[in-house]
C-alpha cells in the first residue's frame, strides 16, 4: 500500500524528481516482495540522489499541504459548531457570558481538545526504513 502511494506521488512530482522516478518505475513489477521494492528504491536512490532528494521534498510538501487541508477543515467544523452553540443559548434566552461558563465554550474547548488529538494522530512518522536510502549517508556498502 506504502510502495503504491510513493509510485503514485513519484508520478505526479515535478520533472526535477524523474530520473529516479522513472527508474523506480522500470525496475517495479506486480508481485515484487517489500523487501525487493526496498532494494529497487534503494538502487535508484544511490543512481540518482539529486532527484531522489527532490522527490523527497515533494512528497513533504504534498503531506503539508493535506494536513493542512485537515486543520483548515477542523477549525471550520469548531467555528461552525461555536456558531450553532450561540444561536442556541440566544434561542434559549441565556445571556451569552463570554468564555467562563458558557456551553459554547466548554464545547468549543471540548473540540479543540479533539481537534489537538486528531491533528497529533495525524503527524506523519518519521521511517528510514520506508526508502531504506539515505543518499547524504553515502554508498552502504563495504561498511
Amino acid at each position: 500500500m506504502l510502495n503504491a502511494f510513493i509510485i503514485a506521488a513519484l508520478a505526479a512530482g515535478p520533472a526535477a524528481s524523474a530520473p529516479y522516478a522513472d527508474c523506480v518505475r522500470a525496475d517495479l513489477h506486480p508481485g515484487m516482495t517489500e523487501r525487493a521494492v526496498l532494494l529497487v528504491e534503494q538502487a535508484c536512490a544511490a543512481k540518482h540522489p539529486d532527484s531522489f532528494a527532490a522527490s523527497q521534498e515533494s512528497e513533504r510538501q504534498y503531506h503539508n499541504q493535506q494536513q493542512q487541508a485537515r486543520r483548515d477543515a477542523v477549525n471550520a467544523e469548531l467555528a461552525q459548531l461555536a456558531e450553532a452553540v450561540a444561536i442556541a443559548e440566544a434561542a434559549e434566552g441565556k445571556p451569552q457570558t463570554g468564555t467562563a461558563g458558557s456551553a459554547a465554550a466548554a464545547a468549543e474547548a471540548a473540540a479543540i481538545d479533539a481537534a489537538a488529538a486528531a491533528e497529533a494522530a495525524m503527524q506523519p512518522k518519521v521511517d528510514r526504513k520506508a526508502t531504506g536510502a539515505d543518499p547524504a549517508a553515502g554508498s552502504n556498502r563495504n561498511r
